[in-house]
């Protein structure tokens, strides 16, 4: 891992979102996440990068649920 302790490099990020490498790059390549702040090996992503991203992901789906909230379930 980086010196710097705003740079994660790819061990920090899979264990921040407990996915695999596999994952973490399939995601990368369907651009489904952030790309490296610092390409090439290791790669590292800044993590007021990786904070943006999480903050985005729950704003989509507040918004998700408040197109489509969830009816409570009542019993009768």
């Amino acid at each position: 891992m980086s010196n710097d302790p705003y740079l994660l490099d790819t061990q920090a990020v899979c264990k921040r979102y407990q996915i695999s490498r596999v994952t973490l790059f399939r995601r990368l390549t369907s651009n489904e996440f952030p790309r490296p702040t610092h390409p090439g090996r290791p790669h590292q992503w800044l993590e007021s990068v990786l904070d943006l991203f999480d903050q985005r992901c729950v704003e989509k789906s507040l918004k998700r649920l408040d197109r489509n909230p969830v009816k409570p379930f009542l019993r009768s």
